[in-house]
């Protein structure tokens, strides 16, 4: 899934992945959508800021990524992530040798996603979720829904990210996510999550030792 979100006046695109690019532009000229103030990244991955550079040009907005992965959107390559399942180790090892998602159309003039309380306005918090990758961000809107990037990869009754270059640090990333009191969780891979398979997920996480919490 990707998301559009437009509220108070403002507005932001997250995940402009490459492979949906007509898609997208077809349904935002079904919805009437022709601005956006911004581009934000959750991380730098192809999958998600593969078009971002083209969005900019086309919407004449900045693109913001983690400060810590800037350089590699800046440059338009990625580090991909160690899988954190077996199946995602196996998955990730033939993503390596084919070299999938790793370059996309760089983004010279990409800056730095501030961290500061009320950087976007009172509607958008961005929260530090690292796990999936070293920097990665989360972006709440109105306090009640949380753009989570891969944070969270909703298939079937898991939500754990099966690609991950911290995934002792997923379930701080969590708890991070239920700390901002939003109901509803947004994946980019996968349908969105309430909070109460958020909080069971977690519980899990941590009585099988993974969560990297004391």
């Amino acid at each position: 899934m990707r998301w559009r979100r437009a509220t108070a006046g403002a507005s932001w695109w997250t995940r402009p992945c490459p492979g949906e690019r007509a898609a997208i532009e077809a349904q935002l000229e079904r919805l009437g959508f022709n601005a956006f103030d911004a581009i934000l990244l959750t991380h730098a991955h192809g999958d998600h800021a593969g078009n971002a550079a083209a969005w900019s040009r086309r919407f004449g907005c900045p693109v913001f990524a983690p400060e810590g992965e800037a350089d590699q959107v800046r440059a338009g390559r990625c580090v991909l992530p160690a899988g954190a399942t077996p199946l995602g180790a196996a998955v990730m090892a033939v993503q390596r040798r084919l070299h999938v998602c790793e370059a996309f159309e760089p983004v010279p003039d990409v800056r730095p996603l501030p961290l500061d309380e009320g950087a976007f306005g009172s509607c958008l918090k961005v929260v530090a979720t690292p796990g999936h990758t070293e920097c990665s961000a989360s972006f709440v809107v109105d306090g009640e829904a949380a753009l989570v990037g891969d944070a969270l990869i909703h298939r079937g009754r898991s939500v754990f990210p099966p690609f991950a270059d911290r995934p002792e640090r997923v379930g701080d990333a969590w708890h991070t996510l239920l700390g901002t009191g939003a109901e509803t969780f947004l994946c980019a891979h996968g349908g969105p999550v309430g909070r109460a398979l958020l909080e069971r997920s977690l519980e899990a996480l941590e009585r099988s030792g993974r969560s990297g919490r004391a």
